[in-house]
């Protein structure tokens, strides 16, 4: 009987704990949200005065942290190309670009930004010992076109998409639309070829 009301009094002192780890777990969730809200603003503000290579330093680490707001990602890896092209970093955005994705790649918003990142970027570079390197290049290497091998790579993220997409919008139908505009984009995409 002892060793019954012990297994009680066990259960309930652990139940309540887990209840507090879970309750602090959402309280932390929401505060580093709330921070990285501010932290965004923040950024976007360096951005629009100028400084670009701190709002790339603060809009980078947003994209790359794997707990940045899976709606906001993509405009996160968005700005920090953007700031990238500003500093005429050109050659670093496809090494982000895939850094990001890797991070994020069960997240059908951010692999359709990226995809929209690729078809509305700049499409030309130099190869360099075999190798592209997108934007100005300062001495040799071949001058070359990269729109149709960003259109290829753009379609293969969003085939990677569609079956998250797809996902969610079963599990919460208030994103339908949403999820309804990635397959009419993926579809005219499609149509471009």
């Amino acid at each position: 009987m002892i060793r019954n009301i012990f297994v009680g009094l066990l259960a309930v002192v652990f139940a309540a704990g887990a209840s507090f780890t879970a309750n602090d777990a959402y309280a932390a969730a929401k505060i580093n949200g709330e921070q990285n809200q501010m932290e965004r603003a923040q950024y976007q503000n360096l951005m629009q005065q100028g400084n670009y290579n701190e709002a790339y330093a603060g809009f980078s680490k947003l994209a790359l942290s794997a707990d940045d707001d899976p709606a906001q990602v993509g405009s996160d890896m968005q700005n920090a190309i953007s700031c990238l092209q500003q500093l005429n970093r050109q050659n670093e955005i496809d090494a982000f670009r895939d850094k990001v994705i890797e991070t994020h790649k069960n997240n059908w918003m951010l692999l359709r930004d990226a995809a929209n990142s690729l078809l509305y970027g700049q499409h030309w570079g130099f190869m360099i010992s075999g190798k592209f390197e997108r934007g100005p290049h300062r001495g040799g290497g071949e001058v070359v076109n990269a729109a149709e091998r960003d259109r290829v790579q753009a379609l293969q993220l969003m085939v990677r998409a569609m079956p998250l997409a797809e996902k969610a919008a079963a599990e919460n139908p208030a994103v339908k639309s949403e999820v309804g505009q990635f397959f009419i984009q993926f579809a005219e995409l499609w149509q471009q070829g």
